[in-house]
């Protein structure tokens, strides 16, 4: 955690952290041209204040929501990624995608 205080020194003094959730942290993110924020683990950010507040499921994502994600404060405000991403496409993509669209995916006239 020292280490990434002191990257964040160096790189982007105005980031911020989240109060309370460093065990959520999953590292640095950046988006050109900004300098980096820091990044958090969604769903354990929800576990943190289920476990730290003896909330359930529903009030913790409340929370979160309203307090958390929704409260931009800044360039320097962190990213709360969600990881519930299909990254093998299994679920994203049939054998044999049906659409209208007049070009191929690469911009290519159909």
């Amino acid at each position: 955690m020292d280490d990434l205080r002191e990257t964040l020194k160096e790189t982007n003094p105005e980031a911020m952290l989240a109060d309370g959730l460093d065990e959520a942290i999953v590292g640095l993110g950046t988006r050109h041209p900004t300098a980096p924020v820091v990044v958090y683990d969604y769903d354990k950010c929800i576990d943190v204040f289920m476990r730290d507040n003896n909330w359930s499921y529903d009030e913790a994502v409340e929370w979160m929501e309203f307090n958390v994600v929704c409260s931009y404060v800044g360039p320097g405000t962190p990213i709360f990624m969600k990881r519930e991403v299909c990254f093998d496409g299994a679920d994203l993509l049939t054998e044999d995608p049906e659409n209208d669209w007049e070009v191929t995916p690469h911009g290519e006239q159909k």
